[in-house]
């Protein structure tokens, strides 16, 4: 039966149940009360850091700018009162040190503000056309703003780029004509200058995605994108110097993204990996203006790159005072620091930094670095490093988690499988000893090309807390491991990592207290399908958990909002029907007996809510055990926040999701057949 979430269900659902213990109950309520850390900016003189950190999922779960300093108690200086139910990102200081620059979504638009740290008062820049003359002024409210920002990027000089979709159509006109629209036509994302003068458009083919100002202020660096992938991604450099008109800078490699600007004129980006692998593959070039091709810096690197360790300018690469570049770096389980050398691309790994390093931001001066970071098995707070990375200190913020929650310890396992080296994480509970094996669950990550960090995941709290093992496995397929390890999946997805999670599994059997007549398959996304891939192949699980997940890539390859993603791995269905077939988990559900538990967003673009409600049609007509949760208003990426326990937007849904895994799982491990949720 398929189950919606109504009011009355959801009361309902997180009280009837007494099979979980309490700490676990308790431990789920305790979740919805942890915040997160998600950008940080330094500012000019290097004695603050203003941080975007979420409110709790109980608060609702929006991001809002606070500022820290060694010296002074945390204040929140943006998200209050009417703007609290915003989203704020992208913080950047004004040279003065005295305001900040910031992007602020809310009611379907997203502005650009700017917030007095001292006075705390905070003005909007709003657009307006007149007779095709376009202004821009700061007010107190967004009153005539008709622009969607995507992204600004502060010059020295004070000239603030924006990137934006302009707004155009009159509301009494849009009302009278209808909401009908032409699939396929977006609005592009147009590029404005605004200075002291005024404002002004510079013309540009595609949609801007990045810009990156030289450090005099009086050049800039475009990245345009085609407004779909499905040609394709075909992004492009420009060059705007001074007043003349934008010029393509050729011979770029493929998919250039963010760019910065080296002293001695040239530049570095962030691309397509050279190599043939998955697009989220990326590697660091550095190229000059006239057109010379790019020399790939990352080629060997041991890891795969992030993109930048610059979130405030969009994750630019970070260029030191001596030229270098900073790069942030997954390795296996940790995310690492590489200063790198422009000259010849040797490494240089930032050993004194913790052990996951989120981003890192410096000012124009370089007096010292803003850290998002993490020791192992911790959450990621703000820290403050020394202008040679020499060392650093935790400042001070709004409690992040709930009061008692210590690291997450988890033990490094290392298996052989297929002659290649995979490595997991073992989480063990308390009380699991030789005389007391514990049910194991397997969580499997997303992606394909995704990871799992030594980090903090509530969701594993949550298991722990009821007395279950939990495993972290990063198969073949998975980021942070090189690019060969990275592109093993091409037209074998559910196949060689499938082997790999499975060995694994035994790997756990063979070296810790783990009952092998309890365990348990779950994952989001494509760990999800992952999930779903273990239907009919195997019944060493007694309970299979699928959130989010792709089941058919045929109908899913014509029906997510990107294609680009998946075709590196198996091509176009309508091309190579029978190795789309063979890659999606719905072709094995003839012989599926395990029980299933879907989890599903209504509003999820990326894998379709279609996806699950395929595969619990076929189950239903197979008589197979199968029970889908849906979720009103949850995207993709909602239903993963919830799923893993991190902030959100929607207070009850992941105390109900959580918890429904937790019952499933409960009664799979002790035998008992499920029932249905309430009507």
């Amino acid at each position: 039966m398929i189950h919606y979430l109504r009011p009355l269900s959801l009361l309902l659902l997180l009280f009837q149940h007494q099979a979980i213990a309490q700490p676990a109950s308790e431990m789920n309520r305790q979740i919805a009360l942890s915040r997160a850390a998600k950008d940080v900016a330094l500012s000019p003189d290097g004695k603050a850091i203003v941080a975007v950190i979420t409110n709790t999922t109980a608060a609702g779960g929006r991001a809002h700018l606070w500022l820290l300093a060694k010296s002074a108690a945390p204040r929140q200086i943006a998200g209050t009162g009417a703007d609290s139910s915003a989203d704020d990102s992208n913080p950047v200081w004004e040279p003065d040190g005295r305001t900040i620059l910031y992007l602020e979504k809310a009611n379907g638009g997203a502005f650009i503000k700017r917030v007095d740290v001292i006075g705390e008062r905070t003005e909007t820049l709003a657009f307006t056309r007149h007779d095709n003359a376009l202004a821009a002024e700061w007010g107190a409210g967004s009153a005539g703003t008709r622009v969607v920002a995507r992204g600004f990027a502060l010059a020295m000089t004070g000239t603030i780029a924006v990137w934006a979709t302009e707004n155009v159509v009159d509301p009494e006109e849009k009302a009278s004509k209808g909401d009908q629209h032409v699939f396929g036509r977006f609005e592009q994302a147009r590029l404005f200058l605004i200075d002291g003068s005024g404002a002004r458009e510079l013309t540009l083919p595609d949609n801007v995605r990045s810009v990156s100002w030289r450090k005099d202020g009086h050049a800039l660096l475009v990245v345009t994108e085609p407004a779909s992938d499905d040609l394709g991604a075909l992004n492009r450099l420009w060059l705007i110097d001074q007043d003349k008109e934008p010029r393509e800078i050729s011979g770029t490699a493929e998919g250039v993204q963010s760019v910065s600007w080296l002293p001695d004129g040239r530049i570095v980006y962030v691309a397509r990996c050279s190599h043939n692998a998955p697009i989220v593959c990326r590697d660091l070039f550095v190229q000059a203006l006239d057109g010379t091709g790019p020399r790939n810096l990352t080629a060997d690197v041991d890891g795969s790159l992030i993109s930048g360790v610059d979130n405030s300018a969009f994750a630019r690469p970070l260029i030191t005072s001596s030229g270098n570049v900073l790069v942030t770096v997954a390795r296996h389980f940790d995310q690492q620091v590489a200063r790198i050398r422009v000259a010849d691309g040797h490494v240089d790994w930032i050993d004194s930094l913790p052990a996951i390093v989120k981003t890192l931001a410096t000012n124009n001066e370089h007096t010292g670095f803003a850290l998002l970071a993490a020791g192992r098995g911790e959450i990621s707070s703000v820290f403050v490093a020394d202008a040679r990375l020499h060392s650093y200190t935790h400042v001070a913020g709004p409690d992040l988690q709930p009061i008692g929650w210590q690291p997450l310890q988890a033990r490094r396992l290392e298996w052989i499988s297929d002659n290649h080296s995979i490595d997991g994480l073992l989480y063990l509970p308390d009380g699991a000893a030789a005389d007391h094996r514990v049910p194991l669950v397997v969580d499997v990550h997303g992606g394909p090309a995704g990871r799992f960090e030594d980090s903090d995941y509530p969701l594993v709290r949550l298991l722990l807390a009821s007395g279950w093992a939990v495993l972290h496995v990063n198969p073949r397929g998975s980021f942070g491991y090189g690019t060969s390890f990275l592109a093993s999946l091409q037209d074998d997805l559910g196949g060689v990592d499938y082997r790999d999670i499975m060995t694994g599994v035994d790997a756990a059997l063979a070296q810790a207290p783990i009952d092998k007549e309890r365990l348990a398959l779950i994952g989001y996304s494509y760990g999800g399908t992952m999930t779903c891939f273990a239907l009919g192949r195997t019944n060493r699980f007694r309970a299979l958990v699928a959130a989010a997940p792709v089941v058919d890539q045929i109908s899913e390859y014509g029906t997510e909002d990107s294609s680009w993603y998946d075709r590196w791995y198996f091509g176009q269905p309508w091309r190579r029907l029978d190795a789309a077939w063979r890659q999606s988990p719905l072709a094995g559900v003839a012989a599926a007996r395990t029980p299933l538990l879907l989890l599903h967003g209504e509003s999820d673009p990326v894998n379709p809510l279609g996806q699950s409600l395929e595969l619990y049609r076929a189950l239903r007509q197979e008589g197979s055990p199968v029970e889908l949760l849906l979720f009103p208003r949850e995207t993709h990426r909602e239903i993963g926040q919830n799923y893993y326990g991190f902030p959100s937007i929607e207070p009850s849904h992941g105390i109900a999701l959580r918890q429904r895994i937790l019952d499933f799982l409960t009664d799979a491990f002790s035998g008992k057949p499920r029932a249905g949720l309430p009507e």
